[in-house]
């Protein structure tokens, strides 16, 4: 039935549905702030610092033309002294963990989770409805089975005055 029968209504609510859903997660089970605090800044520190090097010499490859001229960057870095590796390691760890506490300062006006969660909901209006199974099949089948009943017995007995009076 599509968007004609019950089935539709998921598909077509998709947004309110949503937006009710981010609505209760956020008033009243968490925040955004709250979930962000939990976070260790030098643990955050400690797992991107890695990808950094990586990031920065694929911004790199991006923006200098000539192939041979974006290995310069790599193999600088690679001839400095140890200590001034372990310098530049640090700085960036502490950058990354000073990053991670101004974002919990303002991870509000950063993220915008309603925003994020809508968007994804509505790109594939499917996860909502594999969300609604998971969390209620008992409640849909319950739905299913009484209406299937309660439509048995309604005919039975609406054929059963026709007879009776027709």
């Amino acid at each position: 039935l599509g968007l004609i029968g019950w089935q539709g209504i998921v598909p077509c609510k998709t947004r309110k549905m949503s937006d009710t859903m981010v609505t209760m997660v956020t008033t009243q089970l968490l925040s955004l702030k709250e979930v962000f605090g939990r976070l260790d800044p030098s643990k955050v520190a400690e797992l991107l610092s890695p990808e950094v090097v990586t990031l920065g010499q694929s911004i790199v490859d991006d923006v200098v033309p000539m192939q041979w001229m974006s290995s310069i960057p790599q193999s600088v870095f690679v001839e400095l002294p140890t200590q001034t590796k372990r310098l530049l390691e640090h700085m960036n760890t502490q950058f990354l963990s000073d990053f991670t506490i101004a974002m919990q300062g303002n991870i509000e006006s950063l993220f915008n989770v309603r925003d994020c969660v809508i968007d994804q909901m509505m790109m594939d209006r499917s996860k909502l409805g594999i969300l609604f199974r998971k969390c209620g099949q008992k409640e849909l089948d319950f739905l299913t089975n009484s209406g299937l009943w309660f439509g048995f017995f309604v005919g039975d007995y609406t054929n059963d005055c026709g007879a009776v009076l027709g």
